[in-house]
């Protein structure tokens, strides 16, 4: 006989404790322990044991698990044997039942006979309902999650399976409609008057075709986006009900809560509220200038903030709101969130209250900070700074971040744009980079440009760009001259940035005289958000031209010129001193112009470590624009308009090769030169009645007066000294003026 419950369940085998006894009639009894291994006892039963399903996780693929040698007893007179089945979390199968037959071989028996049973041995196994519970992908869903389309949670289904494999079939469809419409609001409403919108057929998709090892199947669940959905401003959070129906499930059983309950599930939508920029004047920093206190700024910065749908929590808002501030420069050394604390104080935070008639707004008012700049280090790119801010959950009542962000860009202040400098190439002139020329075109490339923020250039010969003189203004450019690198073309590693921009400076085609003249400069543009004019990064420095450069010649002309008006009132005799004056005139200006060779010479050595060549020269070839030495060129009389004979002038011919035929002129120029300027000296005497036009300008032996001998004791002295400091240049002197 068989004594078994009246009804398994597959649930019980999964918790364990199920009992069955085989009872043995007329005399017969098992063997017992002594007699036989109970191992080969169990063996024997094992082998004896048939299912009529063939699921992966049924009765006999889970017998080693549900069967323990420790639970196999043989009761007194030894005609019963009771077994014990072990618990088996996994134990499964997805039909209604399975049935278990049982075989008892003859080794179980003292007879050692195989019984006759009066009915058949075995039991029946129903199926069990299965268990879902909902797991979030994304977290608590939230109302804004449905307006972004990013809402979505997961059903797990365990020990039984999703009967929704082919999603294409109509079967499959027509039982994802039935899942739909089992959605419906418990509070609100908000969800079936939107619900058309939110789930769809294809908003359920499976994450496991099969049940893993722990028989766990999962069903993804995705909300479509409604940029339409919005909970009522009175309600926290909204819940939304539905059921399992029994058609997606393959054992057609409703499902199980984890807590044991019906099939019934809930999933809440909290509301949350979001926040708006509140316009009060553009009184947000716009630039660096206004946080750092620079030309221009703000008398006062504020942001001001409101919140909708919801209330602030002020005493917490005031500690975390700071963590609400990030940056898209966040590594800058000096930037906001470097000096967050300084620039946002708790203490000057301000909230009004919230209600229906009320604005429910917090204001941040914020600090000048001197240090707070963005200028980039070396080889960085130069970027505006995007503040932005995002209200932490516990600024807020609900406790839930509130939806959006409030953004301030704060553009670079025209001083702290760095730049680089290209002076193109000239005929007779090379080109030259980091450094501009007197009256000569430039071009500077500024690493970063606000196109909308500067309007109009200047060039002004000042430190300041606020100038009342306007002559001090050499040029002026409106923003269709200037462009990015792109357009108008970088010569320096400023075509590398994004942002940089090519600023030409070029004379006038109607200028008269100079145009630009050694000194400091400035390159102003007028910044709008200042509506002044602001100088771009550091001041620039103009340089005299080491090839146009006026040779000692000139001075000779002019300190001639003078010295003879005064000789001409004097007499003959005064004239005599008056020429050894000349004499030490000509000598003390000859020095001076060695000391002017010697700084020349220093410039000319920086100007010979530039690069002479460049790929993109031939495109900023621009003509001479005219020396400032004319009245020179017409005195040396030179038909090739040779510069004047001094140290840079040898390089600028060397610049062509030994092979020009203008080299011949460097042997013989000086003397021509002088040979000129004595005559030029001659004819000025004879205008005057000093000499006659034919008598030589040359003095004669004893007319030396006693102050011209201590005057050429003098020279010889400084000749000494000029000969130990530059022998060539000593040389040269004496070849030009004797002794």
């Amino acid at each position: 006989s068989f004594l078994y419950p009246t009804t398994v369940t597959e649930s019980k085998l999964r918790e364990g404790g199920l009992t069955i006894n085989i009872t043995l009639t007329n005399g017969e009894t098992f063997v017992t322990r002594s007699q036989s291994p109970i191992l080969k006892l169990i063996e024997a039963f094992n082998s004896s044991l048939s299912s009529d399903q063939g699921e992966p996780y049924n009765f006999v693929a889970r017998k080693g698990l549900l069967l323990n040698v420790q639970r196999f007893e043989i009761i007194a007179p030894y005609d019963t044997m009771r077994i014990t089945f072990e618990p088996d979390a996994n134990y499964n199968f997805y039909a209604e039942q399975e049935v278990i037959n049982i075989t008892l071989p003859s080794s179980l028996l003292t007879s050692g006979y195989a019984p006759t049973p009066r009915q058949p041995l075995g039991f029946v196994i129903l199926n069990s309902p299965g268990t879902v519970w909902i797991s979030y992908t994304n977290g608590q869903l939230t109302e804004n999650m449905i307006r972004e389309g990013t809402a979505s949670f997961v059903l797990v289904l365990k020990h039984d399976k999703w009967n929704l494999v082919d999603n294409t079939s109509v079967a499959v469809i027509e039982r994802k409609n039935q899942f739909i419409t089992s959605f419906r609001n418990t509070i609100s409403g908000t969800w079936d008057m939107r619900s058309s919108y939110l789930l769809q057929p294809r908003s359920f998709s499976l994450l496991d075709l099969e049940p893993d090892v722990n028989q766990e199947q999962r069903l993804l669940v995705t909300i479509e986006k409604d940029t339409g959905y919005r909970l009522p401003s009175d309600v926290s959070d909204d819940t939304v009900q539905f059921n399992v129906p029994t058609s997606v499930l393959i054992s057609k059983l409703p499902p199980y809560s984890l807590n044991g309950g019906p099939n019934t599930f809930k999933f809440s939508i909290k509301s949350m509220g979001d926040i708006t920029h509140v316009n009060t004047g553009h009184t947000e920093p716009e630039h660096t200038g206004d946080i750092a206190g620079l030309v221009g700024a703000k008398l006062s910065m504020s942001l001001t903030v409101k919140l909708n749908k919801d209330s602030w929590r002020a005493v917490d808002c005031m500690d975390v709101i700071r963590t609400g501030f990030s940056s898209n420069l966040p590594s800058a050394p000096h930037g906001f969130l470097a000096k967050l604390d300084r620039i946002v104080s708790p203490a000057a935070i301000s909230f009004s209250e919230c209600g229906a008639d009320k604005p429910c707004e917090m204001t941040i008012n914020m600090f000048r900070e001197s240090t707070y700049t963005i200028a980039p280090a070396e080889g960085s790119l130069p970027t505006p700074e995007i503040v932005t801010l995002r209200v932490p959950a516990r600024c807020v009542s609900f406790r839930i971040a509130p939806v959006g962000s409030v953004t301030m860009t704060i553009d670079l202040h025209p001083s702290e744009v760095s730049y680089n400098l290209y002076v193109p190439a000239q005929p007779d002139r090379p080109e030259a980079f980091g450094t501009v020329y007197a009256n000569r075109p430039f071009q500077m490339e500024v690493h970063y440009a606000s196109p909308a923020a500067w309007k109009g250039i200047r060039l002004i010969n000042s430190q300041m760009c606020e100038v009342t003189d306007l002559t001090t203004i050499r040029y002026s450019l409106s923003t269709n001259e200037w462009g990015n690198c792109s357009t108008f073309g970088c010569y320096t590693a400023a075509s590398l940035y994004p942002d940089a921009h090519s600023i030409r400076f070029r004379p006038p085609d109607t200028l008269v005289g100079d145009w630009t003249q050694p000194g400091t400069w400035s390159v102003c543009v007028l910044f709008i958000y200042t509506q002044t004019w602001v100088r771009v990064g550091a001041p620039l420095v103009i340089v005299r031209d080491p090839l146009n450069v006026a040779a000692p010649q000139e001075d000779i002309v002019g300190n001639v010129s003078s010295t003879i008006l005064v000789i001409g009132s004097l007499g003959l005799v005064v004239i005599l001193g008056g020429l050894g004056f000349v004499i030490k005139t000509i000598m003390v200006s000859a020095k001076k112009e060695n000391e002017e060779n010697e700084r020349l010479d220093r410039e000319m050595a920086a100007v010979q470590q530039m690069p002479k060549k460049h790929s993109m020269r031939k495109s900023f070839v621009r003509q001479s624009f005219g020396t400032t030495n004319e009245e020179f060129d017409d005195i040396l009389d030179d038909e090739d308009g040779l510069p004047p004979l001094t140290a840079v002038a040898k390089f600028a011919f060397s610049e062509y090769g030994e092979s020009d035929p203008r080299v011949k002129y460097l042997k013989n120029m000086e003397g021509k030169a002088f040979k000129e300027q004595l005559s030029q000296q001659k004819k000025r005497l004879a205008d005057i009645g000093v000499i006659d036009s034919d008598d030589e300008w040359e003095m004669e032996e004893g007319e030396e007066v006693e102050e011209e001998e201590e005057e050429e004791e003098e020279e010889e002295e400084e000749e000494e000294d000029e000969e130990e400091e530059d022998p060539e240049v000593d040389e040269r002197h004496i070849e030009l003026f004797g002794k």
